[in-house]
């Protein structure tokens, strides 16, 4: 898993940004739109 302990940074359904570990937060990356 090439995102493996590394933080994405995108947005949540609001609209404010969001940070959080790719590993651990697969539903939020489904969620929102990511920037990383």
């Amino acid at each position: 898993i090439p995102f493996k302990g590394k933080k994405a940074k995108g947005v949540d359904f609001l609209g404010k940004p969001v940070e959080f570990d790719v590993e651990n937060n697969i539903l939020h990356l489904k969620q929102g739109r990511i920037q990383a």
